[in-house]
């Protein structure tokens, strides 16, 4: 059984020193080959802006109503996360203008809440007195994302991109910043009930040429990102990202 394997191992390899022999002698002498280096490995780096979808308002409202009483008061507007990713990309093309491309990405996605809120106490009986001040609310979910892009790319080095994505939850955080009378005081905390994983799809738009590319991508989740019975808002992850990207093997 180990001749048999060792003779299996040998056979291998000098079908592929052949093969590989021959796709050099080939190649002797061709200024532009048919296709580019199959396989590349890089890099990119850049800014997301994200946000959640879905009954945002309820929730928002609902944090107001957790927060207020007969004394307090206060109204949310929403803003985007703005924050930056990193990826490891892995391409391989199927043909001149058909590239397949997988990636392990690092992302900070959530939504940001602020707003100004006053809050009445009875300096005495019978007399209040009014309290002013802003809040802001950072819910912060990070994640390790696996997309799987097939991107079509045009002569001039243009392409367009889509396909799935899988994300792993690495950590999610509450981070409440108050302001009043010039001071401030900031909180944060683990955010409870937060699925463990999500999917969801990628589309996107770049150039990319000679080893250098910029990426623009719409990321959408299809899973909640609370786990069901913690969180019945139904809210969804969303972004917007720009990225260079970098593949040190297609440089000139």
């Amino acid at each position: 059984m180990k001749k048999v394997v060792i003779l299996t191992i040998l056979v291998w390899t000098m079908i592929s020193a052949t093969f590989s022999q021959s796709s050099i002698e080939n190649n002797v002498g061709r200024q532009k080959p048919t296709y580019r280096q199959r396989w590349n490995v890089g890099f990119s780096f850049g800014f997301t802006g994200s946000w959640w979808s879905g009954g945002k308002s309820d929730f928002i409202q609902a944090v107001a109503s957790d927060l207020g009483n007969e004394n307090i008061v206060i109204a949310f507007d929403n803003r985007p996360r703005i924050s930056v990713n990193a990826s490891i990309l892995v391409s391989c093309y199927l043909k001149n203008w058909l590239q397949l491309q997988s990636e392990l990405t690092y992302l900070n996605m959530g939504q940001c809440f602020s707003g100004d809120g006053y809050m009445l106490y009875e300096e005495y009986y019978g007399n209040y007195q009014r309290f002013d001040f802003f809040m802001r609310m950072k819910m912060k979910v990070n994640y390790l994302q696996i997309p799987l892009l097939l991107k079509v790319i045009t002569k001039e080095g243009f392409y367009v991109a889509a396909g799935p994505h899988l994300a792993i939850t690495t950590h999610g955080k509450i981070k409440v910043t108050v302001k009043a009378d010039g001071d401030s005081e900031r909180n944060s905390e683990k955010m409870p009930g937060i699925s463990p994983f999500n999917y969801g799809f990628n589309v996107g738009i770049g150039y990319q040429k000679k080893g250098i590319g910029v990426d623009l991508r719409f990321v959408s989740d299809l899973k909640d990102t609370f786990r069901k019975g913690s969180n019945d808002f139904n809210l969804k992850n969303k972004m917007l990202q720009i990225s260079l990207c970098l593949f040190p093997g297609e440089m000139d």
